[in-house]
């Protein structure tokens, strides 16, 4: 593992790694299928063989732990907190409870972003304990604490009920409902899709929409992904929520598609596309900066435009999770219901947008900087490459009418300076002993 995070410790390979940690009683060696027994107290793991010493051993350096979050979470404006760091490590506070106790921020339940802890802090890893069996519970959890969180606290399993129709019981999407509860201090929300299910790929799905993650948990087609990995490349794509399938399109500067750099939601797939960025469509509003209270422009307007549609207790934005993006699917499909014809609507204002496409909605998301760099935000650079290749495209225009004053300026001077050498050869007069002379001879 440790190996594995050196080799990928760079911007663009670097993702957190979530390790957790079943616990197992070993059967007796001599009947390998018995029930394991209860390990005497000093046959226990201690000292450096506790789970969070092997663990510390050789990846201390990327292991985010449970006291670093508990010291973070009691002063958020403490230096290198959350609060504390650059914009874009920030964490989002609608997500979790500030108490501002003495003027000291603080949180009970939040969680930093994964860019904290990647590029703020260079950490990747978090541990967890699994399951525990039984005659495991003797084991010196209190040693490990600080190091390894508990059961159930990074992520807990959502009690669902699935049918042919999809989630029928434990959707976090509730209509109507914008506030979704969070148990304890839980934010992730998991559901192991076993032997049994109705339809995998169709579940996983759902489940996603529902703000809740599918774990796999078994065989797809009775084959392994060595022996043939398109169930499972299925079974991914199935649990990827933004982008509908092929999208993202791939562009390029000589390309029809090269407008095709703006982000739309489709209200038929409920997934994501690339548009023309000159097209009229209505925009995504996200209100009051409440995850799941959406509302629709007031007017069509091009991508670079149609933040101002937005009305004063709104902004233009882009669903973070797969449950942001259900509640703004389902705001966008009521407003069509109630609008059966978007472009008729007065404060329509096109901005002389090329065509409008009724089903698509904008979202402040896209790549206008850098090719296959999609950003957050109208006028965003790309993070990932260096400011000179960014600046690019504002610096061709004013380079290339330099030079072109330049060559001007030098052709200027050229023809000149060949009109004055032909005047001058006019004016040229020969002397008697053959020396070339100017003008009236003395």
């Amino acid at each position: 593992m440790a190996a594995f995070l050196a080799d990928t410790e760079t911007d663009l390979n670097a993702t957190t790694l979530y390790l957790s940690l079943n616990l197992h009683a070993a059967a007796p060696a001599d009947d390998p299928t018995a029930s394991a027994d209860t390990p005497a107290a000093n046959a226990l793991p201690s000292g450096r063989n506790l789970l969070s010493s092997i663990i510390q051993r050789n990846n201390s350096a990327y292991t985010y732990t449970p006291g670093q979050l508990r010291e973070q979470r009691s002063n958020l404006d403490a230096r290198g907190s959350w609060f504390e760091v650059e914009t874009e490590y920030r964490p989002e506070s609608v997500y979790f409870t500030v108490n501002d106790a003495d003027q000291i921020p603080s949180t009970p339940n939040g969680w930093p972003s994964e860019s904290f802890i990647e590029l703020s802090n260079a950490q990747r890893l978090l541990v967890e304990y699994g399951s525990v069996d039984p005659q495991m519970e003797g084991y010196n959890f209190t040693a490990d604490a600080s190091q390894i969180f508990p059961q159930d606290y990074i992520s807990s399993s959502s009690s669902v009920d699935l049918n042919a129709s999809g989630v029928a019981e434990g959707c976090f999407f509730q209509e109507g409902s914008y506030e979704v509860s969070i148990a304890n201090n839980n934010s992730w929300a998991l559901h192991h899709l076993n032997d049994g299910e109705l339809d995998v790929l169709s579940d996983a799905g759902n489940l996603t929409d529902c703000g809740i993650s599918p774990i796999l948990n078994q065989t797809l087609e009775e084959v392994t992904a060595s022996e043939n990995y398109r169930p499972y490349l299925a079974y991914v794509a199935s649990t990827m929520w933004p982008w509908g399938a092929g999208e993202p399109r791939r562009v390029s500067e000589d390309d029809s598609d090269d407008n095709y750099r703006c982000a739309s939601l489709n209200a038929t797939t409920g997934r994501w596309q690339a548009t023309d960025c000159q097209e009229a469509h209505y925009g995504a509003c996200r209100e009051n900066n409440e995850p799941y209270r959406w509302r629709i422009s007031t007017a069509q307007g091009i991508y670079q435009k149609v933040d101002r549609g937005c009305n004063s207790d709104s902004e233009f934005a882009t669903p973070r999770t797969a449950l942001e993006n259900t509640y703004l699917v389902n705001a966008w499909r009521e407003y069509l219901e109630e609008h059966p014809n978007p472009n008729s609507n007065t404060n329509t204002q096109n901005n002389g947008a090329s065509q409008s496409n009724d089903e698509l909605l904008w979202l402040n998301f896209n790549n206008l900087d850098a090719t296959t760099c999609w950003v957050l935000g109208q006028n965003t650079t790309c993070p990932y490459i260096s400011t000179t290749v960014s600046e690019t495209r504002q610096v061709v225009v004013p380079t290339v009418a330099a030079v072109i004053v330049f060559v001007c300026a030098v052709l200027t001077i050229f023809v000149k300076c060949a009109a004055n050498r032909q005047n001058t050869k006019r004016r040229k007069r020969r002397g008697e002993d053959g020396w070339d002379y100017e003008g009236v001879p003395s």
